[in-house]
């Protein structure tokens, strides 16, 4: 299995709606994209990086690290593989360490964040599997009233001093 990643664009909207759709990914996320994405602009290279996930060829989810400001030295982590059939392949434990490295590169961050709903076991392992600790857990309310518990998880990239 080769995985690769290519930019994101504003023709790839329609295939990721169709993602979302297809794994019901309200059922494992409440974002769907970078928080300043407008609608349009598909790259905002202080504030996030976006990139499809392509498997041997056929484009099967996205990856993005976003800051909330261009000085910040953690970035966030969304992730959304679309493709039933590719769930539970390995996908997430090779895209995340090579979209690290890339995003790294223009982005300049020291750390990685993420929310992962206490349910979503599978991601969970994936992130285990990439380096991630689970680093605290909270509570939100959905728009529907419903309580969702979820674990906060980072991932330090500097190396430690000898």
């Amino acid at each position: 299995m080769k995985v690769s990643l290519r930019k994101f664009t504003f023709n790839d909207l329609i295939a990721y709606e169709n993602w979302r759709d297809e794994i019901d990914a309200r059922q494992y996320m409440s974002q769907f994209y970078p928080k300043v994405f407008n609608g349009k602009d598909t790259d905002h290279p202080t504030l996030y990086v976006w990139y499809v996930i392509v498997v041997d060829g056929v484009d099967v989810g996205t990856i993005w690290f976003e800051k909330g400001h261009p000085k910040d030295n953690v970035a966030t982590l969304g992730i959304l593989l679309g493709r039933q059939d590719k769930l539970g392949r390995g996908i997430g434990t090779k895209a995340i360490p090579l979209a690290i490295k890339q995003s790294q590169q223009v982005l300049a961050f020291k750390s990685v964040e993420l929310n992962v709903r206490k349910t979503n076991v599978r991601a969970i392992a994936c992130y285990k599997h990439c380096g991630f600790a689970i680093v605290g857990e909270e509570q939100k309310v959905s728009k529907e009233e419903e309580k969702i518990s979820f674990f906060k998880m980072g991932l330090s990239l500097s190396q430690p001093e000898p």
